[in-house]
């Protein structure tokens, strides 16, 4: 069973407000940081989102954004995978 890893929105908050020139989060094809990057964060919080995965969506289609995460699939045979879990 492979499981996608995700991060916390909380923690990518301290991650922006520690490091407030760096490119954390990537909107669309155009990268945010700063102020934009804490507004689209907290825009994400209110609309009841506690996590993002850390894999596009085509990976993780049924990834749960309110703080279940992934849900685990099955290993794909032709599928690389450097790390299982």
């Amino acid at each position: 069973m492979i499981h996608h890893m995700s991060i916390a929105l909380r923690l990518l908050v301290l991650q922006v407000k520690q490091y407030p020139d760096a490119e954390i989060l990537r909107s669309g094809k155009r990268w945010i940081k700063g102020k934009e990057a804490l507004a689209t964060l907290a825009r994400m919080k209110d609309e009841g989102v506690d996590c993002l995965p850390l894999c596009s969506r085509n990976e993780c289609p049924d990834f749960d954004y309110t703080g279940g995460g992934c849900p685990g699939h099955e290993k794909l045979d032709n599928a690389d995978y450097t790390a299982e879990s």
